[in-house]
């Protein structure tokens, strides 16, 4: 398996999901201040747009020419007498007046609607406009017309006017609730996202499986305290001394940290295996390790071959970048959650090019 920043298995996503829950929390945050600002101006603009209905009432009386006019006879009166108020032709000999009686442009203005409630003689004028003054001046001066040109608006009989605008309705356009909770689900889902495309591109190892398939023909260690870790390098020491002798012993420990902090283990181990070999450490950050008992070397040194080779046990610094120690026994220091993919994939291919090179892993949780 060829390592690369896209590797990954469920595991390792879960985990680095779990790492970016501050992406999660920043965005949420973020999202539902500007989607509830721009659903509070949405909702603060429509709830702007109130109006206003004025009724007015006029009881509309036939001629009757002396006789009784009631039951169907009224109904079917009453029912002409509306389909003409709220005709196309009324409404144009309205608007013809309207401007230059009370100063309104029917164009804008004229809203109007005509009902015959409970099926009575009354009939409800109701307009309806931005303003309060303006609904109250058309909806009067219909119900004027109606009553005080009756012969020219009506087919017969006469109006009265009984309600002179003093029901008014204010329609205000409420906050919808549902575009905040929109809003919110929108601001989360968006943030998962967010942290998902984080977690798919964080370039930090968090599986050891990762590790184990790249490395396939390599031992991998996997070690969660000091015990383990002691244990692990007891065991790769062991191996290294049966491939070569103690003479030449040659191992290549490579870490990706700034300062390894698990040096003293290994002298410890070396101690107890009553080894006797040099320790070394190449690199150019300062540090403040024994020199009794460590040697320091700068990275250049790393490179020196033939009679001045440094050989023993030798922790190689690959914090900045890769460096390889030319031998056949190679160790890699992994953290979980430090160490990038993209380190392992560079040293791995310089690995390779060795000839012979025996490679063993520890894997630190």
């Amino acid at each position: 398996m060829n390592l690369s920043i896209h590797s990954h298995t469920i595991k390792s996503l879960f985990k680095g999901l779990s790492k970016a829950w501050w992406v999660f929390v920043t965005t949420f945050v973020a999202l539902v201040f500007i989607l509830g600002g721009l659903t509070y101006l949405h909702n603060q603009k429509k709830v702007g747009m109130s109006t206003f209905d004025v009724t007015s009432k006029v009881i509309i009386m036939p001629d009757s020419n002396g006789d009784s006019v009631d039951g169907p006879a009224l109904q079917v009166y009453v029912n002409t007498e509306k389909e003409i108020l709220g005709s196309e032709k009324f409404n144009k000999y309205i608007s013809k007046n309207m401007k230059q009686d009370i100063h309104i442009n029917s164009d804008q203005f004229l809203n109007y609607s005509i009902n015959n409630p409970n099926g009575t003689a009354v009939i409800e004028i109701t307009a309806t406009s931005t303003t309060e003054k303006n609904a109250s001046k058309i909806s009067k001066y219909i119900a004027e017309l109606v009553a005080n040109d009756s012969l020219d608006v009506l087919q017969g009989g006469e109006a009265k006017i009984i309600d002179y605008g003093s029901k008014v309705v204010e329609n205000t356009v409420q906050s919808n609730k549902m575009l905040y909770v929109f809003a919110i689900f929108i601001a989360f889902i968006l943030s998962i996202i967010s942290a998902f495309i984080k977690a798919y591109y964080d370039p930090r190892i968090y599986d050891h499986k990762l590790i184990v398939n790249t490395f396939s023909d390599s031992n991998v260690y996997l070690v969660r305290d000091k015990n383990q870790l002691k244990n692990s390098f007891m065991k790769i020491l062991r191996s290294s001394i049966v491939m070569e002798n103690i003479e030449n012993l040659d191992v290549a420990i490579s870490y990706f940290e700034k300062e390894p902090d698990y040096i003293p283990e290994v002298l410890e181990v070396i101690n107890k295996m009553n080894i006797s070999v040099d320790v070394n450490k190449f690199s150019d950050a300062e540090t403040s390790l024994d020199e009794e008992k460590i040697k320091n070397y700068s990275l250049d040194e790393l490179y020196t071959f033939g009679k001045d080779k440094i050989s023993g046990i030798s922790f190689v610094d690959n914090s900045i970048e890769i460096n390889i120690k030319n031998g056949i026994i190679h160790v890699l220091n992994v953290h979980e959650g430090q160490t990038t993919k993209k380190q392992i994939a560079e040293i791995y291919d310089e690995i390779k090019q060795i000839k012979n090179a025996n490679l063993f892993v520890v894997y630190f949780k």
